[in-house]
């Protein structure tokens, strides 16, 4: 009996320190658990009860133009500025191997305003309101009638429905690219570009907080704009009780990615200071940054970014992606990111 419960003791230890190693790679197309390419980006992952929640644009298989810049041209139809543009939520317990739980969104079937194009999809679970929460950015045509929209669902796999198509509370108008973070009290947080039009310095980063349901910003908590100018593709988190805001030059769909900056403060309206470049020479541009869970409940980050006009192809749904897991020294500072062909790690 004795060396019976021994042996269980010993088999429910390794159970609980028992870890995965899995190896991502930066070369080859993210495949589903069917085999098929994935078609997502300029996404966001967020972790819930241990399973990870994937949410990002399916920018389908349109031809890309030939060159570095997938932004020539700008026009509607062209390839990147389509009006079936779609939210896909791909599922995963180990960062390995992602189940398409198919479109949860689809903008000629689900946005209110027709002829819109979709980008920057970011969601968030409000674990207050137990409501899943979907904001994303919308042209009507040209960058300057460019919104935000918010819809909601009681599941992750949606379908999600409209709540207010145009959001009328943000401190500045004209806002693009953006990101959403989430507090360990469940506060959250819009980091936006705006002024896309107008008087130079134009694409300035600003930071609010939203409310408690996540379906409104709080314009009187704006940080006003803060940081370099001419940027976009926004991420924030939080470590160690410090709050990074990181983000880069715009760059509309281009190969050779942005340099990215990242800025620090200890309350997350700030004053953040400024630090140095962390990603110069990636060919790839910045689209969140995540925390992820390794052996021993040791949290991590992860830097994802779009390597736009990478697809062998030229199909805009086929572009590659960079990942990277980022290192931090004793202070704080992000280490520079190094283009890495793959890695593993312990989920």
């Amino acid at each position: 009996m004795a060396r019976l419960i021994l042996l269980l003791v010993i088999a429910l230890l390794f159970v609980w320190t028992s870890s995965e190693k899995v190896k991502i790679s930066n070369l080859e197309p993210r495949r589903d658990t069917d085999g098929v390419w994935m078609d997502i980006h300029d996404g966001k992952v967020v972790a819930v009860d241990g399973i990870y929640y994937y949410f990002g644009g399916s920018y389908g298989f349109c031809r890309e133009p030939d060159g570095d810049s997938g932004c020539n041209p700008t026009s509607i139809g062209s390839c990147g500025f389509q009006t079936n543009h779609n939210v896909t939520l791909f599922t995963s317990k180990d960062l390995k191997n992602w189940k398409n739980e198919g479109s949860v969104f689809q903008t000629a079937r689900d946005h209110p305003v027709p002829g819109s194009i979709l980008f920057c999809p970011k969601v968030l679970f409000n674990k207050q309101t137990k409501m899943w929460v979907l904001w994303y950015n919308w042209i009507a045509g040209t960058f300057d009638r460019s919104y935000y929209s918010i819809a909601v669902s009681s599941t992750p796999t949606g379908p999600f429905k409209v709540v207010n198509s145009n959001l009328k509370t943000l401190k500045f108008d004209n806002a693009g690219d953006f990101n959403l973070f989430q507090d360990d009290n469940n506060d959250a947080y819009v980091i936006y570009t705006s002024k896309l039009q107008g008087p130079e310095p134009s694409h300035q980063m600003s930071l609010e907080k939203l409310a408690p349901d996540y379906l409104s910003s709080l314009p009187n908590t704006s940080t006003g704009y803060f940081g370099n100018s001419f940027v976009e593709a926004p991420a924030m988190f939080k470590r160690d009780g410090l709050y990074y805001t990181v983000f880069g030059t715009c760059c509309c769909y281009c190969k050779g990615g942005g340099p990215v900056t990242y800025y620090t403060s200890k309350t997350p309206l700030g004053p953040y200071q400024q630090h140095e470049v962390i990603s110069a020479n990636i060919p790839s541009q910045q689209t969140d940054i995540w925390p992820f869970f390794t052996k021993n409940n040791k949290v991590e980050y992860m830097w994802i970014g779009n390597r736009w006009q990478s697809a062998p192809d030229r199909l805009k749904g086929h572009d590659f992606q960079f990942w990277s897991p980022m290192q931090f020294d004793a202070a704080g500072s992000i280490s520079p990111l190094q283009f890495i062909d793959d890695f593993e790690i312990d989920v």
